[in-house]
Order: structure tokens, then C-alpha cells, then sequence
């Protein structure tokens, strides 16, 4: 319980909660998860807007304050990139400018949006896992692997089970 305490007592929303940020990881209103959702009452749903991925890694410091455990990865691409694209996703202790794949590999850009590829399900994919840990004070970082990732927009939806 002191986990769930902490993240409180730390504005950090409680159970049910959708904590959400634009493409440059600034907080925005947190608020109510939408009904449906395959959320369990412990989870939270963080969602991070992607554009501007081009020649470069965008990234979201752990906003819990509190090692989490990252349940599923959900990539939503609404605007597909201008030509052949991949993207890696995943956490590192480095930097917010360093990439990593550990919770997504390769994902493609130029898939007919709107399109949701999802990862850490014990799916059988590259780099797939029951789960990913999140240490505070870390980042999720999201980088162009091939191609060109211009005209893509898209949200990445964590999963966190504190």
C-alpha cells in the first residue's frame, strides 16, 4: 500500500486515472479513464502524444516518482510517416535523448492509420515480455530507427501497474 500511497500523496492520480502528455512530455489535465478500457482497478493508463519523431528521440521521465512495472505498450498511429519508417520504444536509466527497444521494436509508420500495434503481452515478438520495469527517475524514449518518420503523429499508451 505505501506504493499506492506515495503516488497520492504525490498528485500522482489515483486508481482509474488517465494521466496524459503532449510530444514534449509536459503534463497535461489528468482525468478520468474512459469506461470499456481492459484496465484492471490497480492500473494507470499514461498516454504520450508522438510527432516530430524525425531525426531524433522524443522521452517521458517516469512521472510516478516510484519504480512502476509497465504492463502493455500500445502504439495508436492516426497520421502514417511520408515514406518507410521504424520506431523503437523503451525505457532507459541513460537519457531522455537515448534510445532503446526493450518494449518496442521496429514498429512500423507507414501502416494504414488509424492502426494500434501493441507489445508486452508474451506475444511472441521481438523483445516481448510479461512486463517491463520503470525505475524513477528514468525515461521512455521513442526513436526513428529507418527511414524518415515525417508527417507521423501518434500516441503511445502505457499500461503501469504500480
Amino acid at each position: 500500500m505505501a506504493i499506492f500511497d506515495a503516488l497520492q500523496g504525490a498528485g500522482i492520480g489515483v486508481p482509474g486515472d488517465l494521466l496524459q502528455y503532449d510530444d514534449k512530455g509536459v503534463p497535461r489535465p489528468t482525468s478520468k479513464l474512459p469506461s470499456g478500457l481492459p484496465i484492471s482497478g490497480a492500473e494507470r493508463l499514461v498516454k504520450f502524444a508522438l510527432s516530430g519523431v524525425h531525426a531524433g528521440v522524443k522521452g517521458l521521465v517516469n512521472p510516478f516518482g516510484v519504480d512502476v512495472l509497465i504492463m502493455r505498450a500500445v502504439l495508436l498511429t492516426t497520421a502514417v510517416s511520408s515514406g518507410a519508417c521504424t520506431l523503437d520504444i523503451g525505457t532507459t536509466p541513460t537519457s531522455i535523448v537515448t534510445a532503446s527497444d526493450n518494449l518496442m521494436d521496429g514498429m512500423n509508420t507507414a501502416l494504414t492509420a488509424p492502426i494500434a500495434q501493441s507489445r508486452l503481452a508474451g506475444d511472441g515478438t521481438t523483445n516481448s515480455k510479461d512486463s517491463q520495469y520503470w525505475a524513477a527517475g528514468t525515461w521512455v524514449t521513442v526513436s526513428e530507427t529507418t527511414g524518415d518518420a515525417t508527417g507521423f503523429i501518434g500516441t503511445l499508451y502505457l499500461v503501469i501497474l504500480p
